[in-house]
């Protein structure tokens, strides 16, 4: 169950952002969307895998969204 929530509030909760708040930013001409992770999602904290892995992937997907949407 932790796992599920960190997932979800971690991951799954930017990723609905992004998707609501880009077709607002390209109705505006532009913008930018920070999100923010932390150091444990880079270099892996023993004992808080749960926490690390959707930090590490909230790295990568704001990447992906970024070259998917950017200028």
């Amino acid at each position: 169950a932790e796992w599920a929530r960190l997932i979800d509030v971690n991951l799954t909760g930017p990723r609905l952002g992004m998707t609501h708040a880009i077709p607002l930013l390209r109705a505006r001409g532009g913008g930018s969307i920070i999100n923010m992770s932390s150091v444990s999602g880079i270099i892996g904290v023993p004992n808080v895998g749960a926490y690390s892995a959707p930090k590490g992937g909230l790295r990568i997907m704001s990447k992906c969204v970024a070259a998917e949407v950017g200028p």
